[in-house]
């Protein structure tokens, strides 16, 4: 299996997203909370979009307003530790699946590891 069930920092966690999924993180792909766009530097996609409003985005976006994108615009949309964080994470959930065409990617802290430390 992958070796990268524990990562030390935002890049390392995302390094490791890319090495799991990389058969999903194809064609277009838009990271929702990119931070530094570190899925961009990992991944091999023909076209990233990295959407926050921190970090250093191609567009910000406040994510309780929903995304500025047409339906099934991506063939895949990552989001990772960012639904934690919203008001309204159901909306946004439906947003992720409105403008995916094929698939969804979502991660979520590891509450296992924030109870042992």
């Amino acid at each position: 299996m992958y070796s990268c069930f524990s990562f030390a920092d935002r890049e390392e966690r995302n390094r490791c997203v890319c090495k799991i999924f990389h058969r999903y993180i194809q064609g277009k792909v838009l990271d929702v909370g990119c931070d530094e766009r570190y899925i961009f530097k990992y991944a091999i996609c023909d076209y990233y979009i990295g959407i926050d409003l921190y970090g250093k985005p191609d567009i910000r976006v406040d994510l309780e307003d929903g995304l500025p994108f047409l339906d099934r615009a991506f063939d895949t949309v990552i989001c990772l530790e960012v639904l934690e964080h919203i008001d309204h994470f159901h909306f946004l959930f439906n947003e992720l699946c409105r403008v995916a065409k094929h698939y969804v990617i979502i991660g979520l802290p590891n509450m296992y590891y924030w109870r042992w430390l």
